[in-house]
């Protein structure tokens, strides 16, 4: 029981720091480089339709 939950905090901890170290990179880009990936998520639902065949 014990493992199962220091297993689940490692993992806790592990995509708490990704998820910090990805807004801190997000918030030191550039203004144009921003707004890319902005247009970039914006665009994701529509991927998979796009390229179906």
């Amino acid at each position: 029981m014990s493992r199962s939950i220091r297993k689940s905090l490692i993992t806790l901890l592990i995509l708490l720091l990704v998820g910090l170290g990805l807004r801190w990179w997000y918030q030191n880009l550039p203004l144009r480089k921003k707004q890319f990936i902005q247009n970039l998520i914006r665009q994701v639902p529509d991927l998979p339709a796009r390229y179906m065949v």
